[in-house]
């Protein structure tokens, strides 16, 4: 197989101890093989003496693989290295480093399968709140568990590019000071301030402050992942309220010495069903509706709103009801119109009201460029 010259380790010639030769050999090794792609034994022997002047016989490499082997499965099942000695002997299959004649060396056992990383690489490029240069960094970290040969593959098949990223560096370090936030909270909770950002036609590189860079201040509670972006579930103290903001949309983040008294401001809030229940993470009056969906909505409701606290009731004509929590909003509305025909509201009446003035309002608003 082709030499690959380690760049990191050209400096002052310096030669590095034999007593290093193991760990190096490893290291090649799972950056090298993998079950199609193998390293002789001077393949090794080359790779140590261009890297780091460290001379090898091929006897002593394979000495090196068997402790290498050793080593990983005394650790990996907790026994000694006797007993793990024994084991290798036994079952071939307990090597992670094993040997094919005629072709060489290679990784048969990683602590991850390859799908484990693709999936780990394609979750951190389709979040939202990952800047692209950032991406790319995690995503080279997660592929150094696999083969370079594994990750090419990867990263030119399977990697999900086109998302809209954030502009805000700062998003990692304000998750970082909320998470110190919610940790350090033990028997009174810690507030948090910070300034809110927003877009403006002027200007759509950058975000610009909210209420003229006035800081708003936030009990936070916990920290929530929808749609691909990052929110923070917090408590508003001014306006009483429990409420959800973007972390991507944070600036200047800090934890303040106020303590706030009254922990059962939370009380009762399951994550899961918090989530489900809002729609875009926006707010609103809380409410049981029941709606009467066709049955072609059925996956559809399920995904949206599971099945624990709903009540799923079959129908007639080729409709069923859901009976589900919600947090009314425009945003809810706009998310049931986009199923037409398929979809009603049966109770209660005021939030059936509520709709109908929303969709007699955007008719209205649309019916005045309509062309005459």
């Amino acid at each position: 197989m082709a030499k690959t010259k380690d760049k990191r380790h050209e400096s002052s010639g310096r030669k590095y101890d034999q007593k290093m030769k193991p760990f190096l050999v490893y290291q090649y090794l799972m950056r090298e093989t993998d079950e199609e792609h193998f390293a002789s034994s001077q393949d090794i022997i080359e790779y140590l003496q261009e890297n780091f002047e460290i001379s090898a016989e091929r006897r002593s490499i394979y000495r090196d693989i068997h402790e290498i082997n050793k080593a990983i499965l005394a650790l990996q099942e907790e026994i000694t290295l006797e007993e793990a000695e024994k084991l290798l002997y036994e079952d071939e299959e307990n090597k992670t480093i094993r040997h094919i004649k005629r072709k060489g060396f290679y990784v048969a056992q990683r602590n991850y399968e390859e799908e484990d990383i693709r999936l780990l690489a394609e979750c951190v490029h389709a979040a939202k709140f990952v800047d692209t240069k950032r991406a790319e960094r995690l995503a080279g970290v997660v592929f150094d568990l696999v083969s370079t040969y594994q990750a090419e593959n990867m990263s030119h098949t399977a990697i999900v590019k086109d998302r809209v990223k954030t502009s805000n560096t700062e998003v990692y370090y304000t998750v970082s000071n909320i998470h110190n936030a919610i940790s350090k909270n033990g028997q009174y909770l810690r507030k948090i301030k910070f300034q809110y950002l927003k877009y403006t036609v002027q200007d759509l590189q950058n975000y610009s402050v909210r209420r003229q860079g006035t800081e708003y201040v936030v009990v936070p509670h916990s920290l929530i992942i929808d749609n691909g972006n990052y929110y923070l579930l917090g408590y508003d103290e001014k306006k009483k309220e429990v409420r959800t903001y973007r972390v991507d949309r944070m600036k200047n983040l800090q934890i303040l010495n106020e303590l706030f008294l009254e922990k059962d401001v939370f009380e009762g809030i399951d994550i899961e069903r918090y989530t489900q229940g809002h729609f875009g993470m926006f707010g609103g009056e809380r409410n049981r509706v029941q709606l009467n969906c066709s049955i072609k909505l059925l996956n559809s409701m399920v995904d949206r709103f599971g099945t624990d606290d709903v009540k799923y009731q079959g129908g007639t004509n080729g409709f069923f009801t859901v009976t589900a929590t919600v947090y009314v909003s425009d945003h809810f509305f706009g998310w049931l119109s986009s199923f037409g025909e398929q979809i009603h509201i049966d109770s209660p009446s005021h939030v059936k009201n509520e709709y109908t003035a929303y969709l007699k309002k955007i008719s209205k608003w649309h019916s005045r460029f309509i062309d005459k």
